[in-house]
């Protein structure tokens, strides 16, 4: 919204941001804002609580004039048209991943999925029920799945999303019990055609606003892919798409888009600590393994996929459980392959220079 000077004044008043840049209007008050676009005379701003204001350039310090003019040709007005492509007030001046995740949340309408300590998630499913009336895009297509990571600090980890994909492809599975009952789709375009759909519609619009991408390999194993890449600050965008499987949109660290995915690996002297600290005994002799992430299975119920994500990511192993299910084999109304699953899973494990143990669990003895 646009908004006058005498009221920009009021909003300088006391709102502050960890993360954010200082503002100084021009009669000496100071704000926390982040800069999300910047057209002609005017500047647009993300208050702390994703309120998004504009104002006139001429309400701010010389000071702030003079840096907000000098910023390299094109970043501010290229700011502007990221976020007009994303459709959300997302990208700022500060960049992404210094940015609270929970606020970046809120302004994609996602739904808190989990918090322990320090595995926070958000998930959130636009083609399901309650999606609301107004069909939810992202970078001008639908997504069926998005996820969003924070890091131990809360700020912004990685985002993930899932557009046209088989396994959601042509279905009219429900939710529930329901979710079984599924039927062919008659009379619709091909999975082929749909995710081609997606992956020019956004390839279009993130090169409207930031030129041509570059392709890049990323990710280990059957999950490496060659991806297309645009860089944003201290973000990389990358989109791919993989011929009868899905295309995918992920948000990362330019650092970690630069290594090939290759993150640093967790000490093992680490992990055994706070899984140890995870282990409460109790009293009746109960054991209860606390800090395991939770993870919003949606309408489709993925639940093999979602427990592997829920493992992985306590011993800290990144995972996406729609990507998983993709590795699985799921189809349109469920249906996953725990055995090639398992396979994957187990590569991906040794490629983080883990192991995995295989126990028989027909040896298992329950006492009362």
């Amino acid at each position: 919204m646009k908004i006058p000077g005498t009221l920009l004044t009021l909003l300088l008043l006391g709102v502050a941001a960890a993360d954010s840049r200082t503002f100084t209007h021009a009669k000496g008050y100071a704000i926390e804002a982040e800069m999300i676009g910047h057209e002609a005379d005017r500047i647009t701003l993300r208050l702390e609580d994703g309120k998004v204001v504009e104002c006139a350039l001429a309400d701010l310090s010389k000071q702030d004039q003079a840096r907000i003019t000098n910023l390299p040709a094109g970043h501010a007005k290229n700011l502007g048209q990221l976020n007009k492509a994303a459709g959300h007030p997302f990208f700022s001046e500060e960049g992404v991943f210094r940015a609270s995740a929970s606020l970046l949340a809120k302004i994609l309408g996602m739904r808190p999925e989990s918090t322990t300590e320090g595995l926070r998630s958000w998930r959130r499913y636009p083609a399901g029920r309650g999606s609301g009336p107004q069909p939810f895009t992202l970078f001008g297509a639908m997504p069926y799945s998005l996820a969003l990571y924070a890091s131990p600090t809360g700020a912004l980890s990685h985002l993930s999303a899932v557009y046209a994909n088989k396994g959601d492809f042509g279905s009219t599975s429900g939710f529930g019990e329901d979710h079984f009952d599924n039927k062919p789709q008659a009379g619709t375009e091909t999975l082929e055609a749909a995710m081609k759909a997606d992956f020019e519609t956004i390839t279009r619009k993130l090169t409207e606003a930031l030129g041509e991408g570059d392709k890049q390999r990323y990710g280990e194993g059957k999950s490496r892919q060659t991806d297309d890449r645009w860089n944003w600050g201290d973000a990389a965008i990358l989109l791919a798409i993989e011929k009868e499987e899905f295309v995918t949109l992920s948000l990362v660290p330019a650092a970690l888009a630069d290594s090939g995915g290759k993150v640093t690996r967790v000490k093992d002297g680490e992990i055994k600590k706070r899984i140890a600290a995870s282990v409460v005994r109790k009293d009746n002799g109960d054991v209860v393994i606390t800090g395991i992430p939770m993870v919003d299975q949606g309408p489709k119920g993925y639940c093999v996929p979602a427990t592997f994500e829920r493992v992985m990511r306590f011993m800290g192993i990144e995972a996406d459980m729609y990507l998983l299910a993709m590795v699985g084999q799921t189809r349109a109304g469920g249906g996953t392959s725990p055995s090639l699953l398992i396979d994957e899973v187990k590569s991906h494990v040794y490629r983080k220079s883990r192991r995995t143990r295989e126990d028989d669990t027909r040896k298992l003895k329950l006492s009362r």
